[in-house]
């Protein structure tokens, strides 16, 4: 169940985690320095949702800056995922956590980034690092998994409404072909982000390069999917009516002040004189 609020992955800053080459994703072995942490998210099940299948086991996953060594700090994210104890087993002893150890989970955004990767997509942050390995005897769950990805922090800025809707039109036309050609990418891989905010668009002014990021919680989609215009609206790229929404032609594209729509009411003369028309 996500939304416990304990946390697992204490005091790693400063932790150098090597990760291995791969050539099917065509990454080279480098070690990564933790340089800070950004959140942490514990998925906590319980013994009886485990065994009823309505769970996987519980987990954490955390979020990081990083950096190679030898490189400048704070260049890169670092995700991992980590099996930990059963809820209210936590300060049971390493021997019986043992017991729950289980083999490493594929999670979405690891599937995601992989494919990415192997489809050489541009439009998503680089994987740069992967490794599935498991809990020492000293671990949150001895024999367990644990596992860290690290992909690139790319250049630009996220956007948020107020952001893009402060650039002129040219700019905001271009954002939108942007982010519609990194999505049908995206969908052609099979795999897109449910995380749909401006704040998961990260936009190079310099560049005119449009990232797409968030795929903690990715979703398997079919690839011949077409395109649909509401996937701005999503993003907040253009502004939706209260009602009709689903018209796309009362849609705003540009940052105007649009007039309220007239409405025809049939008046009686009595009215006419009481409302003084």
């Amino acid at each position: 169940m996500i939304g416990k609020s304990q946390l697992f992955l204490l005091a790693l800053e400063g932790t150098e985690v090597t990760l291995p080459s791969s050539d099917s994703l065509k990454i080279r072995g480098d070690t990564w320095v933790i340089d800070k942490k950004l959140d942490e998210v514990s998925c906590m099940s319980t013994h009886k949702e485990i065994d009823d299948g309505r769970t996987m086991p519980s987990y954490t996953m955390g979020k990081f800056l990083c950096y190679k060594v030898g490189a400048l700090p704070e260049s890169a994210f670092m995700r991992i995922y980590s099996q930990v104890p059963i809820e209210d087993t936590q300060f049971k002893s390493p021997e019986v956590r043992a017991q729950q150890a289980v083999p490493p989970s594929e999670h979405s955004e690891i599937t995601a980034l992989k494919r990415f990767k192997e489809g050489g997509c541009t439009v998503v942050p680089e994987l740069l690092g992967y490794s599935e390995t498991v809990q020492g005897k000293d671990g949150l769950v001895p024999g367990g998994y644990i596992t860290h990805l690290v992909w690139d922090k790319v250049p630009g800025q996220s956007l948020s409404r107020e952001l893009f809707w402060s650039f002129d039109k040219s700019k905001r036309d271009l954002i939108r072909q942007k982010l519609r050609a990194a999505h049908e990418a995206l969908t052609s891989l099979g795999y897109l982000s449910t995380m749909k905010t401006t704040s998961k668009l990260i936009w190079d002014q310099d560049s005119s390069q449009l990232h797409i990021s968030g795929f903690s919680m990715a979703i398997k989609v079919d690839p011949t999917k077409k395109w649909n215009d509401n996937v701005y609206a999503t993003y907040n790229l253009v502004k939706q009516p209260n009602i009709g929404w689903e018209d796309t032609t009362r849609w705003e594209w540009w940052n105007k002040r649009r007039l309220p729509s007239l409405i025809k009411v049939q008046v009686s003369p009595t009215m006419k004189t009481s409302l003084h028309l």
